[in-house]
């Protein structure tokens, strides 16, 4: 699915965007929360899982410019009637332009088309544009745990939501 300009929003991995996605994630959460390379190891596990999967009920949204992964965003099938939410994330640099809203819209329509009856994310309490673009899509804060994850002390918290 193209978009004007030099941006498009692709369901399939070409050679080099796994990888780009993988490293997007640990530059990315690092930097914003301070986070440690064990994130980037688990992310480059969990993504690489998914890529060779090939699940007809999963889909990934990467959002490319130019020919470099700066968004994503992706359904996985955590049990038959509920799908999760997975590697959410935007560039900086395109923030502020529609994009996070339009990702996560694709994917909760994804979701709803699949026969999913509610859909669920983890994430950390540290991340709030993340969370207040969850809440506008009615996402709702389910639970909150606290962990020591990724080198660092966090609060990890679950949001769900009907479909």
């Amino acid at each position: 699915m193209d978009q004007p300009g030099s941006i498009e929003i692709r369901n399939q991995f070409k050679p080099g965007y796994l990888g780009q996605l993988i490293a997007l994630h640990g530059t990315l959460y690092s930097e914003a929360i301070g986070i440690d390379l064990s994130f980037e190891g688990f992310v480059a596990e969990e993504l690489s899982q998914f890529a060779r999967r090939r699940h007809p009920k999963e889909r990934i949204w990467l959002l490319v410019e130019k020919g470099t992964v700066k968004g994503s965003v992706a359904v996985v099938e955590e049990s038959p009637d509920l799908a999760r939410l997975r590697w959410y994330i935007l560039h900086p640099g395109l923030r502020g332009q529609g994009w996070a809203k339009r990702l996560l819209d694709l994917a909760i329509g994804f979701a709803r088309e699949q026969g999913f009856s509610e859909m669920m994310l983890y994430t950390l309490n540290e991340l709030k544009a993340a969370k207040k673009r969850y809440e506008e899509a009615g996402l709702r804060l389910a639970s909150t745990e606290e962990k020591w994850l990724w080198g660092k002390p966090v609060v990890e918290e679950i949001y769900r939501m009907r479909l």
